[in-house]
């Protein structure tokens, strides 16, 4: 590196340097910090509150199984459509909290507290990991704010997110707790509970947590030489005791055995600009080319420096991250969650120098906040733009009778979720959540999730699957005599696609409710 690179890495030993000011203050700043946090968050999550639907695509799909999981003792339609069978699944962080949030409030809400939770997590989690490395309360982790709404958010992978909020907290934690050996055995307890909390959130935070750990010890080795090879093995032995349970959970849970698939990696790059890929593309771009630009040119000029404890576990996490496939057993998306993560760590891990002065700091302060406003700004009016199309379909959610069975075609690409676009993957669960209805298309994996089909339902759901249902009615392809038995066991079909279509074949069925992109027909051959 050239001379004038002047990154600031702490050395070894050497004791942040104390400068009261609006970004990095002393302890006594730390009301002033709280205050902060508390009034971020309250405009993070104005969104939640001001639209009826949320445009989160899985979001529909998760709520629907909240519900059979509250209310399935109760109902003898959704007795006759599903099972619950509890096993230590490591994707259990809503179906664990949201059922029994829904005694206390209505479960739409209970949803709604889940992702807020999440949000905290996630932001305080932030905050909390910046105080354990530079012992000291600031406004700099503030701007983990600007990245909740993130691509994983609107895909709607939301245990995964309480998970990785849950992450920062129990790294943070892990941090502060020295292991000395009056304090050891407290912190091999501490994180063991949180290791088990992790894996049960969801598996890939665990993950996340593990490569953060092993990466600070492991930058322990190097910071601190004069270290025995006793002392080393006995961190080590710390750091990994954790993780047995977990291990042994994982062993006895089912889990898939799907294929591991590598994208291009080229597409790693792209996948970072995810933290804020939300709905307008130029806004979008130009917000991460400022920040990344900001970050670069403050550690160039010695303006900003990194915790010397998280040079180790950053790297240890951005090689995870490009050496992860993009799809893994059975779960995708697996590479595209960490950068939220990495992100996050990195807010956490730096902070100003003295170098920064005074004005330059509250200009950050200031431009960082109108940032976030407007970016929340330009959130909250799409979601209600999307509201209004969710409104305009509502209707077609009253004409299902209860306790019917709700068969679901689309094509592979609605998957997909398009930019700027509002989904409607998963509207047609809101059916189970309303009508206590069959729809095949709840997420019920053994491997994710407690929910079961019924063994008749499960049969069916395999006769009518939404590309089988698309392809005979929308492409005209020949209607097979396993699908026209199955077939006629469903009330009603709806189809539904990211662009406006037209059926091929009608015969049997009868329009009850059609817009160009989502349409409802009642069966009317037996």
């Amino acid at each position: 590196m050239g001379p004038n690179l002047r990154m600031r890495i702490l050395k070894p030993g050497t004791e942040p340097i104390r400068t009261p000011t609006p970004l990095s203050g002393d302890p006594g700043n730390a009301l002033l910090a709280i205050a902060c946090f508390l009034a971020a968050l309250c405009l993070a999550l104005a969104p939640l509150a001001l639209v009826r639907t949320l445009p989160i695509q899985d979001y529909p799909n998760h709520l629907a199984r909240m519900h059979v999981l509250a209310s399935l003792p109760s109902s003898a339609a959704l007795q006759r459509f599903y099972e619950v069978n509890w096993q230590p699944v490591a994707n259990l962080a809503m179906d664990l909290v949201v059922p029994g949030l829904a005694r206390l409030m209505p479960l739409e809400w209970a949803g709604r507290a889940f992702i807020g939770a999440a949000f905290a997590l996630l932001a305080g989690g932030s905050m909390l990991l910046h105080r354990a490395l530079w012992r000291r309360s600031s406004l700099w982790p503030l701007i983990a704010f600007l990245f909740l709404y993130d691509r994983i958010l609107f895909l709607g992978l939301l245990n995964y997110l309480f998970g990785a909020g849950l992450c920062l907290l129990a790294f943070a934690i892990w941090i502060s707790v020295p292991e000395t050996r009056r304090w050891a055995l407290l912190k091999i307890l501490i994180s063991t509970a949180f290791g088990v909390a992790l894996y049960f959130a969801h598996l890939f935070a665990f993950a996340v947590y593990a490569v953060l750990v092993l990466g600070y010890e492991l930058g322990r080795i190097v910071r601190e030489p004069n270290r025995g090879w006793a002392a080393i093995l006995r961190s080590l032995a710390i750091a990994a005791a954790p993780g047995i349970p977990p291990l042994i959970l994982f062993m006895l849970s089912p889990h898939g055995e799907g294929a591991w698939v590598f994208a291009n990696p080229s597409r790693k790059l792209d996948l970072i600009f995810t933290v804020l890929d939300n709905y307008n593309r130029a806004f979008d771009v130009a917000s991460f080319a400022l920040l990344l630009a900001a970050f670069a040119v403050g550690c160039w000029k010695g303006l900003i420096r990194i915790a010397p404890a998280m040079i180790a576990p950053l790297a240890a996490l951005t090689a995870a991250y490009l050496l992860m496939p993009s799809m893994m057993m059975t779960a995708a998306n697996v590479d595209r969650r960490i950068p939220i993560v990495l992100v996050l760590a990195l807010v956490a891990a730096s902070e100003p120098t003295e170098a920064m002065s005074r004005a330059m700091r509250q200009l950050i302060f200031a431009g960082a906040s109108l940032l976030f406003v407007t970016r929340m700004a330009v959130i909250i009016e799409h979601w209600r733009h999307a509201d209004r199309i969710y409104a305009a379909l509502s209707p077609a959610f009253e004409l299902v009778l209860p306790g019917s069975r709700v068969a679901v075609g689309f094509p592979p690409s609605a998957a997909h979720l398009r930019t700027g676009t509002v989904p409607i993957l998963h509207l047609p669960t809101q059916w189970v959540t309303a009508k206590d209805a069959l729809v095949p298309t709840l997420f019920a994996a053994p491997t994710q999730q407690p929910v079961r089909l019924a063994p008749a339902s499960q049969a069916l759901a395999d006769a009518v699957r939404p590309d089988f249902v698309w392809d005979s009615l929308v492409r005209g392809a020949v209607l097979s005599p396993e699908l026209m038995a199955a077939l006629a066991q469903f009330d009603y079909i709806c189809l539904l696609d990211h662009d406006p279509f037209v059926l091929a074949r009608s015969e049997g069925i009868e329009a009850i409710f059609e817009q160009p992109r989502f349409k409802l027909y009642r069966l009317t051959r037996r």
